[in-house]
């Protein structure tokens, strides 16, 4: 049966004629197809040709069966060329800017800043002939003047202060015995108290005094007791601030003043001045147990308020007397009291 089918598929490209004949067979051999339909069952899809031979029938439709072909297009398909695009995105080309980044020759106006020819005006800081003038140091003995005077104005005004007085040589004598130190604090006009060492024979001995309104009272180096003092027995310490007689006019008026240095005093910035007073004066300071003859004052003043924190009385002759006076808590609340 095979064979037949393969007859008949010569002689159908063989012409007209054998399509006739291939009808008669056809017709004669339909009841033997009708038996052997198993065996078309059976056979395989590439032997199934039957389909040409209907085909056949309708030749001119077979080229609709080439139209696969036309969805060959898979060309249009292939438009991965136009995907091949990343030709603009290799835009990398503008983020080469660094080249304009290279302005660092711009940044390189340091030329502008190399201005420091202005800065080379040394030339009106070559102002030290002016300074050079030593006309002001010249003036030394004024500026020593100056500043004594402003002392002598800070110490006569003052309402209180602490004081510190050390007899380093010489003899002062307190009610029949010798005065070494008093300590104590001064209220102007009239008011002191003080604690005041005495050397009796061979001991040394503590009293207090206490002054008010002129008058002064004393304890007893035995009893303690009070006891108003006597002419010969009274200090009168307040007398330093007088503003006639004491410190303050005594340092106005005191001759060949020159400034020692400057230093500091119990943590505070001084001047150093040094100047002659006369007999006189040394009276004053002393309250006239010195002023035979003149003596050598030194001052400590402080340099930004004038105040006198520190004082040396020397006389000018071996032996006499030395006096040392220390000055602090200046216009302090103080309550003078026995």
């Amino acid at each position: 049966m095979n064979k037949k089918f393969g007859v008949g598929t010569s002689r159908r490209q063989s012409g007209p004629l054998v399509f006739v004949a291939l009808v008669f067979v056809a017709f004669f051999t339909s009841s033997i197809m009708s038996a052997c339909s198993v065996e078309v069952n059976s056979m395989k899809p590439e032997d199934t040709t039957p389909s040409p031979i209907v085909m056949t029938f309708n030749q001119p439709e077979t080229p609709l069966v080439l139209a696969p072909t036309p969805t060959s297009t898979p060309t249009p398909t292939a438009t991965p060329y136009p995907t091949n695009t990343p030709a603009p995105t290799s835009t990398p080309t503008p983020t080469a800017t660094p080249y304009p980044t290279n302005t660092p020759v711009p940044t390189a106006t340091p030329i502008p800043t190399a201005t420091p020819v202005p800065t080379a005006t040394p030339f009106p800081t070559s102002t030290p002939f002016p300074t050079g003038t030593p006309q002001p140091s010249s003036t030394a003995a004024s500026f020593e003047t100056s500043l004594m005077n402003r002392a002598a104005d800070s110490i006569s005004t003052l309402s209180t202060l602490h004081f510190i007085l050390e007899i380093r040589q010489g003899k002062v004598v307190l009610s029949g015995a010798d005065l070494k130190r008093a300590e104590g604090d001064l209220k102007r006009p009239d008011s002191y108290q003080a604690s005041v060492k005495l050397k009796v024979v061979f001991a040394d001995v503590t009293v207090k005094i206490f002054a008010q309104n002129g008058v002064q009272k004393m304890t007893d180096p035995i009893t303690g007791r009070w006891s108003t003092s006597g002419p010969s027995e009274t200090l009168n310490l307040v007398a330093m601030l007088d503003p006639k007689t004491g410190i303050g006019p005594v340092l106005r008026n005191l001759r060949n003043l020159q400034v020692v240095g400057s230093e500091t005093l119990n943590n505070v910035s001084v001047y150093h001045v040094q100047g002659l007073a006369s007999a006189a004066q040394v009276g004053q300071l002393t309250f006239n147990n010195l002023g035979k003859q003149e003596a050598t004052i030194d001052a400590w003043i402080g340099q930004s308020d004038g105040l006198v924190r520190q004082l040396y009385l020397k006389e000018n002759a071996p032996g006499n007397g030395f006096w040392a006076l220390t000055f602090s808590n200046f216009n302090q609340p103080v309550e003078i009291s026995q």
